[in-house]
């Protein structure tokens, strides 16, 4: 959370003294940040921090910004970067990123192309600093990686809220997808499965609908004291997950909380629509080969005819002693939310 800290720091200066002095302790914190960061090993290139705003706001500028872990090789940089507060609100503090970023994984390089991605965060005028919100919010969006597949989304949002009708750590989560494109290469294979019973893959160029509510509930609450409270997952409660592209769709609600092991334990049901559309795209992904698909096809329609309509398929995603399962189907290890209890 280490825009909630900045947001200690900011909040601390604020009540101090005036915009420059301020300006120029801001200023120096930023630059004591970047030399922590490379005392513990983190490779960081950047400009000098510079404060701008004056009088009715803070702006920490930051321009030619790398950030890398040697050892992973992970890594994030971008030709800007700035965190702004107002002066008469300095809890609420809005990270703008570049519209064009970089990101490295392990074996793997996407270049980010955005407009107006944005990372908002906001408190309360308390001690604590409690996380009160936080929103990421990007529009025409396109991730291009080095392995050669490109996706692109409209628009996305997400955000993220105390749940004030629950104790401290409880948030609520909605995120919201605009259509998506698919990379290229996915949709030419999708085009050329072709299964015996099954119908042809008539998916439109682009996913219309992603969307989720979601509950989240903590060990402890989002706060200045994160690095001492270590908060980790206690339960996931799906309100609505919903997914829509061409004939398809899927609904998901259900909850799971971690056992003594860590492991989510619980039910999510599933609700699939015109799920004769299903066998294509997992043969497309490389979730099963084409030779088996009828098979699977043929459990699928066998569960389906249980329900009223058989275009309608419903199944329970349980997650019980570390294990999962989807209706009849074994799934392997259950997810982990936290370490187990000791």
């Amino acid at each position: 959370m280490r825009l909630l800290k900045w947001l200690a720091v900011i909040l601390v200066l604020a009540a101090g003294g005036g915009w420059f002095a301020v300006a120029a302790l801001i200023e120096k914190g930023a630059a004591a940040a970047l030399e922590d960061l490379r005392a513990k090993g983190t490779t960081v290139e950047s400009s000098a921090p510079a404060v701008s705003g004056f009088p009715t706001e803070w702006r920490l500028s930051l321009s030619d910004l790398r950030i890398a872990d040697p050892v992973s090789g992970a890594g994030w940089q971008g030709p800007s970067f700035s965190l702004r507060a107002d002066s008469y609100a300095p809890w609420h503090v809005t990270a703008s990123l570049p519209d064009q970023q970089v990101i490295t994984l392990p074996g793997q390089t996407i270049t980010l192309q955005s407009q107006g991605m944005a990372v908002a965060v906001g408190s309360a005028p308390d001690p604590d600093l409690p996380l009160r919100t936080l929103t990421v919010t990007a529009f025409d969006l396109t991730a291009q990686s080095d392995m050669g597949w490109t996706l692109a989304l409209q628009a996305a949002s997400f955000a993220m809220a105390a749940d004030d009708s629950r104790p401290p750590g409880a948030y609520l989560l909605a995120l919201e997808l605009g259509p998506l494109t698919p990379d290229p290469a996915f949709m030419d294979r999708l085009a050329q499965v072709a299964l015996p019973g099954l119908p042809a893959p008539d998916f439109p160029p682009q996913v219309e609908m992603a969307r989720a509510r979601i509950g989240l509930r903590l060990t402890a609450p989002l706060d200045r004291h994160t690095d001492t409270t270590r908060p980790q997952v206690q339960a996931v409660e799906i309100t609505g997950l919903d997914l829509g592209w061409g004939k398809l769709t899927l609904h998901a609600e259900g909850m799971v909380e971690a056992d003594a092991e860590g492991y989510a334990a619980g039910r999510v049901m599933l609700k699939l629509t015109n799920w004769d559309r299903l066998p294509a795209l997992l043969v497309a992904l490389g979730a099963i080969k084409s030779e088996i698909a009828p098979t699977v096809a043929g459990g699928l329609k066998a569960m389906a005819a249980q329900s009223p309509d058989p275009a309608v398929l419903a199944l329970a995603l349980d997650m019980k002693d570390g294990r999962m399962s989807l209706g009849p189907f074994p799934l392997g290890e259950a997810p982990r939310l936290r370490p187990p209890q000791s």
